[in-house]
């Protein structure tokens, strides 16, 4: 499959999630940062906790354990590496923010293989390519909320990056508003 179809609105599948991703889990102090600013915004739309996307959401799969296998399958060839922020810029729509983050040639092989693997078993929220390293800080929030996320991201220091050890499944338990995303499955490199 091929076809785009967003998310937002899907319902839970049989394996209990509305959709899923591949996500590069940031640190505890990250996951911190990333809350403050959430809570400053008064966002109500369901977000994972601070990650770094590496295959795009995705939904309406036959076999969870396919998944699974495949991933497993692409993190056992996968050495760690470090993701850096220097050059990391903050940027801003009219409804949310995020740090792009830049793409290193790990990153952006571990994201082709996965892509290349998962991208024909399922619909996809959206394009996943080019390829756009990012952490999302806020979406769909309101302009007094996303200048209160702008004022704490400004005092906010990241730190110099991500050591990148493991990768983690996600799922999104009902819809994006009202909905929650959980941990489905963590996946160590050279697992």
């Amino acid at each position: 499959m091929s076809e785009i179809k967003p998310a937002d609105h899907q319902p839970n599948d049989q394996f209990g999630y509305a959709c899923y991703a591949v996500v590069i889990p940031a640190p505890p102090e990250i996951v911190e940062k990333c809350q403050r600013i959430e809570q400053a915004s008064g966002m109500t739309r369901a977000k994972a906790a601070a990650h770094i996307t590496v295959k795009g959401t995705f939904h309406s799969i036959a076999s969870l354990d396919s998944v699974k296998s495949i991933i497993r399958s692409i993190t056992a060839d996968t050495p760690p590496f470090q993701i850096y922020f220097e050059g990391a810029i903050s940027r801003w729509g009219e409804d949310g923010g995020y740090l792009s983050v830049p793409v290193t040639s790990d990153m952006q092989t571990l994201h082709n293989a996965l892509v290349a693997a998962l991208t024909s078993l399922a619909i996809q929220a959206y394009r996943d390519d080019p390829y756009h390293a990012h952490m999302t800080y806020v979406q769909d929030t309101q302009a007094d909320g996303l200048n209160r996320a702008k004022s704490v991201v400004v005092e906010t220091d990241w730190g110099e990056g991500i050591p990148v050890a493991h990768i983690d499944l996600i799922g999104r338990i009902g819809q994006a508003y009202g909905g929650r995303w959980t941990l489905i499955e963590s996946f160590s490199l050279y697992g």
